[in-house]
């Protein structure tokens, strides 16, 4: 599988690959959208249901439908489709806390004005309320 910027000439039909895009054009009716390669604007389709007004979006483990003249994408049920916002000043001081353990760290982003919204511990039952993975900081990365 290729990584973050594939080269869609090298690619054949099957092939897997993940890539992060921008929405250039986005298709209401038939979830075939046209977008561009973040890292070198290469057009493509792709084929499955995101959502729209999002300032990118990370393609991973999508299928290579049809290689040429304009590539194909497309989203099967092994796939997944993060999307993300541009940066706000409401979202400018969200924190992602890994290794939350006790909370300290979040406590000490509450003090200085930053909002902890998501935390990442082997035991999810110290949360403290905060949507949080059941696994260690190691599913990061």
């Amino acid at each position: 599988m290729d990584e973050y910027a594939p080269n869609f000439n090298l690619l054949q039909s099957g092939d897997r690959v993940c890539c992060v895009a921008n929405m250039v054009t986005y298709d209401h009716s038939m979830g075939n959208h046209l977008m561009s390669t973040v890292t070198d604007r290469q057009l493509f389709s792709f084929s499955g249901t995101i959502p729209l007004g999002k300032l990118t979006y990370s393609l991973l483990n999508v299928r290579m439908a049809t290689p040429m003249p304009r590539p194909v994408l497309v989203a099967e049920p092994d796939s997944h489709i993060l999307f993300h916002d541009a940066c706000s000043w409401e979202s400018v001081r969200e924190a992602i806390e890994v290794c939350s353990g006790f909370g300290g760290l979040g406590l000490g982003l509450t003090s200085v004005g930053l909002k902890p919204s998501v935390c990442c511990n082997s035991n999810p039952f110290d949360a403290g309320g905060l949507p949080s993975s059941a696994a260690d900081s190691s599913c990061l990365w």
